[in-house]
């Protein structure tokens, strides 16, 4: 038996935290192997007594994102988001920084794709800081139009706050943006900085406006600009498919089954 453990449940669900743990306890030493989305979660569950815990990240339907750099024309520097309207995913920290931004780069625009609780209340943030005009909330965005919607953008944003859900989570919209081309800002550490160190496809900030206006102004002027860290996140994402997690996840079976040793990330 492998437990494929794909989210740390008690950080989704605080309100239901104990009985979840119970039952992640049960099902992690009930299992020959652990499957873990990223390195902290794998960490977290061998302290807890998995028989062999391994990390096997969240993957990308990485040929349907690339067509995004195909699709991709003249259009303003943008900055967009993906998912979840939710304050622990940070979103209203691009919007904090756009006046600082716009004093930069006039024409800089903030894509916002999704929905959830907080969308009012971004909405509001917005209005309040007189950036409605360059700030465009996108509403639900079926998956296939995903990478037609990145095509119009420059740099993903995934800078969530500090959060113990988010130190065990393996950002999928992190490989998405990268497949699509895009630069990466993100914040909230774990398994995102690891990603975001390790492909040199972006820049990791403390959750403030003034480190995210930072972080775009280094995207941009660094040698090799917007082109540099494109490449760089191409060639990383290509290496995250999901057929590549696949056959990470059938060795991972088949070294249970000889008792060999567990593949690493």
């Amino acid at each position: 038996m492998v437990y494929y453990d794909i989210d740390y449940y008690p950080g989704v669900h605080p309100e239901w935290a104990k009985i979840l743990s119970r039952r992640e306890l049960l099902c992690i030493n009930t299992a020959d192997a652990v499957a873990s989305v990223s390195r902290p979660l794998a960490a977290l569950r061998e302290q807890q007594g998995a028989k062999l815990a391994t990390c096997i990240p969240n993957g990308v339907d990485f040929d349907r994102f690339y067509t995004a750099n195909r699709m991709r024309s003249e259009h303003p520097l943008t900055l967009i988001y993906t998912g979840s309207l939710d304050m622990r995913w940070g979103v209203d920290l691009p919007i904090h920084a756009m006046p600082l931004l716009r004093n930069q780069i006039p024409d800089i625009r903030l894509l916002i794709a999704g929905r959830g609780p907080a969308e009012g209340e971004l909405r509001q943030l917005a209005l309040s800081l007189g950036v409605t005009d360059c700030v465009d909330f996108r509403g639900f965005v079926p998956y296939a139009d995903l990478p037609g919607l990145l095509a119009q953008a420059d740099i993903g944003v995934a800078t969530s706050r500090l959060d113990v859900f988010r130190q065990y989570a393996s950002p999928l919209k992190l490989v998405e943006y990268m497949s699509a081309g895009l630069p990466v800002i993100g914040s909230g550490g774990g398994e995102a900085e690891k990603m975001i160190e390790e492909s040199r496809a972006g820049e990791n900030i403390p959750f403030e406006p003034e480190a995210f206006l930072h972080a775009v102004q280094t995207i941009l002027t660094s040698p090799g600009g917007l082109s540099k860290y494109r490449e760089a996140a191409i060639k990383y994402a290509r290496s995250r498919s999901w057929e590549q997690m696949g056959t990470l996840m059938a060795q991972l079976v088949y070294n249970v089954i000889r008792g060999s040793n567990p593949i690493t990330c």
